[in-house]
């Protein structure tokens, strides 16, 4: 692997990490703006995922790398459609709790048997609820 690569990786873990930490802080002294919280999870969720595609470009397929970049990304859209939803000051539909619950059972169902067609649900699901 070239150089540029350890650099692209590096830039994209490690910004969102950055955001994601100082959005924790500012959640910690300022409970009542859960929207920072949120943009905290939005950025931890796609450092996780970048990370975890750039290790498997790598060929450094671990056991579940493929299950946790598709559970990351799903969070990844849970996370900014909640942090939307904060950010104009309404609470989520019903729908969204629901499926905030299949995407747990289904998150789980597809890490156990990731050959299974779950894992594809999920996914659609995620849009489906953008």
């Amino acid at each position: 692997m070239s150089p540029s690569f350890y650099v692209e990786q590096t830039l994209f873990v490690a910004i969102p990490l950055t955001f994601s930490f100082v959005h924790g802080l500012l959640f910690a002294f300022s409970p009542k703006r859960r929207e920072h919280l949120y943009f905290a999870l939005l950025n931890a969720f796609f450092a996780a995922a970048a990370y975890l595609e750039y290790e498997i470009d790598q060929g450094h397929e671990a056991a579940g790398y493929s299950t946790l970049t598709r559970v990351a990304i799903f969070a990844l859209g849970l996370s900014a459609g909640r942090l939307i939803y904060a950010l104009r000051d309404e609470e989520p539909p019903r729908r969204f709790y629901g499926l905030l619950l299949f995407a747990v059972i289904a998150s789980t169902v597809g890490a156990v048997w990731p050959q299974t067609w779950i894992p594809s649900l999920v996914m659609f699901a995620s849009i489906w609820a953008a």
